[in-house]
């Protein structure tokens, strides 16, 4: 079995939350895993195509929830079961109505070959009558890109993908390809891969001792624990605390993974472990404005590591048709 036994096993909620006849609004974004759960679930999201065999059939289905919730998304290979997932089928970026999906059918070893993996878009409503749907792209073999270096941008009923990838060859010895990159751009219209060359100038920054050329970027959020105040205090009894008591403080938590809201800029959610690599996780709601704690959900981390990038905001269920067909 190439899965954890985890993954075979998805969270119990999900489009109950956001059900035509639930009490609660369906929220314009979620916070959405981006590792699926291989189960054959099915619901009114539910879109499918044939695979790059052109025999067997892939699903793919999303279970929205309500923010602090964690919104999953469960992916089905019927006739061959879940055996054939080398690893969990991933979320590689979305944006509006889109999610762009790599899945690789076939053994462990083989999650090298960049060449053996899929790449499928779905869409909330292209399919007929709105429906939902997917589509299988072409690999963009021999363009090599990793999961993170690439990008989808929604263009109303059209998309455009960009994967980036290094030529840089520091370890070669020549360091006249410093900062030379290729981007790969993929339209729906023609749904070709093009590479376009992109060239960032090093002269300024890097000396004639450098041997090193490193565009490095990212963003850090810093919380007091100490000065965030509970809304209702039974928000906190959520919350593990020291000797079966109940929690009072934020200060004994690791927390981390800041994610912005998308409706409130006041609002971020942040993942709270009492260990790093505990299997259990909170993510909380907190008003930055007023250092307020707004929300606590609990969130089955067991696929997570520490507290790595592990969801996304995502606006795929502004788009999303929960009523049954």
């Amino acid at each position: 079995m190439s899965l954890p036994l985890v993954s075979l096993h998805p969270p119990s909620h999900g489009d109950v939350d956001l059900a035509a006849d639930a009490p609660s609004p369906r929220p314009d974004w979620i916070l959405l895993d981006f590792s699926a759960y291989v189960d054959s679930c099915r619901n009114a999201t539910t879109a499918s195509c044939k695979a790059r065999d052109g025999v067997h059939d892939v699903h793919v289905t999303f279970f929205p929830a309500q923010p602090p919730r964690v919104s999953h998304f469960c992916v089905d290979c019927p006739g061959l079961g879940p055996r054939c997932f080398g690893e969990e089928p991933k979320i590689l970026a979305t944006d509006g109505k889109f999610v762009l999906l790599r899945i690789f059918i076939g053994p462990r070893y083989g999650i090298v070959r960049h060449d053996l993996h899929e790449y499928y878009i779905y869409c909330a409503d292209c399919g007929p009558d709105g429906a939902p749907s997917l589509q299988l792209l072409p690999n963009p073999s021999p363009c090599i890109f990793h999961d993170d270096q690439v990008g989808l941008i929604s263009r109303g009923t059209s998309y455009t993908i960009a994967g980036l990838r290094d030529d840089s060859s520091p370890l070669s010895g020549d360091l006249s390809d410093l900062g030379t990159y290729v981007v790969y751009l993929f339209n729906s219209e023609d749904k070709i891969w093009r590479p376009i060359p992109v060239s960032v100038p090093c002269k300024e920054e890097c000396s004639d001792d450098d041997e090193e050329f490193l565009h490095e970027t990212s963003k850090d959020c810093t919380v007091d624990a100490s000065e965030i105040f509970p809304a209702p205090l039974e928000l906190l009894k959520e919350l593990p605390g020291k000797g079966g008591k109940p929690c009072e403080t934020l200060e004994t938590f690791h927390t981390g993974h800041p994610t912005l809201s998308l409706d409130d800029d006041d609002i971020v959610y942040f993942m709270a472990k009492v260990k790093q690599q505990e299997k259990k996780a909170w993510i909380l709601a907190v008003d930055m404005n007023h250092r307020m704690l707004l929300q606590i959900s609990e969130f089955g981390a067991e696929r997570t590591f520490g507290l790595s990038y592990t969801y996304t905001q995502s606006r795929i269920s502004k788009y999303l048709n929960m009523t049954p067909r």
